[in-house]
Order: C-alpha cells, then structure tokens, then sequence
C-alpha cells in the first residue's frame, strides 16, 4: 500500500468512527450524571458528608436522570452503528490493512466491545436495576477511553503528520528513529511523534522558518512491537533535529552509565546552549544567534524536555544508522528511576 493510499484509509476509517464517537459522548453525558450522584452517595456513607436526604435526593436524580436519558435513546440505532464499525474494523484487518496502527488485537478487542456495551444499557433499560448502571459504568470507561485513543491517534496521523502529497526533492530529508522497547501502546506512539515533531518545529522557530504545510513533520512510515519511526522534513532543519535529538540522548544515557543519574532539565540545556558547533549551524541556517540568544535558549528548555520523554521507557535509541544505549548493567535501574520520576 502506498503513502497516499495508506492516508485515504486512515480518513476513512476516522469517518467510520464519527458515528460511534457522537454515540459514545452521548453515554459519557449520563456516565458523568451518575458520577456525581453516585459521590453524594459514597461520600455520606463513608465519610458522613451529606444527610440522609441528600442521599435520597441523589438517588432519585440518578434514576430520573437514567429514565430520561432512555426514554429519548435510540438503541436500535446504537446498535446499528456498533456493529457496523466492528464488522468494518474485522475485515480491515482481515485484509492487513491497519498494521499502522499498532496491536491488531487491541483494536479488535475495543471494536468487539461495542456491541457488548450496547447489551449492557439493554440490560439495564430493561431491568432498571440500579446495579446494573454502576457495572455499566465501569465497562463503558474502558470502551470509551479505548477508542477515544484510537480515535485521537488517527487524528494525529491523518490530519497532523502523515505524508500526503508533497513529492521528495532536495530541500526534504528523512530521519529514521526506533527504539529498544516492546510496546503497542498507541499513547506511548502518540508521546513520541509528538515529542519529535515538537524538537522538529522548535527548530524551526530558531531559524526562521513557518511552519506551513509543506514544512511540517511528516510521517512516512511507522511500525509497532519495537517502535520505529520513519519522518520526512526540511533538510536544514531534519539536519539540525537529527544533531540536537542525538546529542541529548547521548548526554542522557552516558550520564547515567556513569553517575547512575538521571540527566536534569537544566544539565542538558545547558549542554545545547554552549554547544559551539550547534550555534555554527544556526548561524548557516539563516539565525541571528546574538539577536535571538534568548528566544534560543528558551527553545532549548523545550526541546531538552521533549528528547527527555523520547528517552523514559526505552535503555536504546537508534537514530538514523547511530545507536546510543544504556550500558547493559544499569538498564533496569533505569527504567525504573524513570518511573518514579515520571510518578513524581
């Protein structure tokens, strides 16, 4: 499949899931009601914060807010759009046409629950059992937070960064980045395109470049399991973000290999703004270093803080044909330092 055919079926499998995400925020509406009733509740019993009355209160809002809610719902209709996209989702990837996205079966399993979230309100609209409602919350949050990523990832891809039309000449260059990790989080790939195109625009900034259509950060191919990244750009400034990102990571790594630290924000900031070389190619770029010094450093407090979320759950990074690692001894240690941090 090529770029531009992969880019139309991204679109259209965002538009397949309009109708289920319209469907979906609807739920969330009376989620939300139950949610505050359900607090008034709790916090009586266990805290003794509300009356007896209160409570009464909130119970009769939950079961009118619910019995309104149904009264005006279309579950016929819900479960028409559910099974819809399901169907569609399986026969994507039946015909291995989503590998893009990630874990297959992570996509299938959130599809697979719609139409069990729709048996779920059935059930209740049915027995109007207030137990019911309360385990329907719980099912529906995982479906919901399930696409809402999904949805929010092929946002990302179709309308931010994917290539689409814009042809390879040579003012454009690539960047090719993986990482020494398993995931099939489509946060975590979020988290990373961002990070990169966030150093990417920075740099753009420092330069004097706009960031118009045809100079943004584009994706040209992105796999799953170990995470790579295939990007497409400016050359000037993939030259410099290419630079920038490696003698971060390094910084980060080999610090750690010695002291057994994590890097901070300003150590690796500093590291950029006394670069000598660095700022020799700015000033190639076009940039007024002198003029700029302090917008420079600004964008560099940025950029040090997006290589550091690129580096918090993986011991290696590759960058183009350069890998820079943690010494094998201190990788657990590591990931788990950067946990707490990230905790903190």
């Amino acid at each position: 499949m090529t770029n531009y055919e992969q880019i139309l079926l991204l679109r259209k499998v965002k538009t397949e899931m309009i109708p289920v995400m319209k469907v979906l925020e609807s739920l969330n509406k009376l989620i939300n009601t139950i949610n505050i009733n359900k607090r008034i509740i709790l916090c009586n019993v266990y805290e003794g914060k509300y009356s007896s009355s209160d409570i009464s209160g909130a119970r009769n809002n939950l079961i009118n807010e619910v019995n309104k809610f149904v009264a005006n719902y279309d579950m016929i209709h819900t479960i028409q759009v559910f099974t819809i996209f399901k169907k569609s989702i399986e026969k994507y990837i039946e015909d291995g046409e989503l590998d893009i996205l990630g874990d297959k079966n992570t996509i299938l399993d959130t599809a697979n629950k719609l139409p069990l979230l729709a048996t779920k309100l059935y059930d209740y609209i049915g027995k109007r059992d207030v137990k019911l409602i309360y385990n329907f919350n719980v099912f529906f949050d995982e479906v919901f937070w399930g696409m809402t990523s999904l949805y929010n990832f092929i946002t990302n891809l179709v309308e931010g960064n994917l290539i689409n039309d814009i042809e390879f000449n040579d003012e454009y260059s690539e960047l090719t980045i993986s990482y020494n990790m398993i995931s099939n989080n489509i946060d975590d790939y979020i988290q990373y395109l961002d990070s990169i195109n966030m150093v990417y625009s920075k740099v753009c900034n420092i330069i004097g470049i706009s960031m118009n259509e045809e100079c943004k950060l584009k994706v040209i191919k992105i796999e799953s399991g170990s995470f790579f990244e295939k990007l497409f750009g400016i050359e000037k400034v993939i030259e410099l973000t290419t630079y920038i990102v490696k003698r971060i990571v390094d910084a980060i790594f080999r610090k750690f290999t010695i002291d057994g630290k994590i890097s901070t924000l300003v150590e690796l900031q500093n590291i950029l703004n006394t670069d000598a070389d660095l700022m020799q190619k700015y000033i190639d770029s076009g940039a007024d270093i002198e003029v700029k010094k302090e917008d420079i450093e600004l964008m560099h407090g940025m950029i040090v803080k997006s290589v550091q979320k690129m580096t918090q759950k993986t011991t290696g990074i590759k960058i183009n044909d350069v890998k820079l690692d943690i010494n094998e001894n201190f990788k657990e240690k590591y990931i788990q330092d950067n946990k707490k941090l990230m905790i903190e």
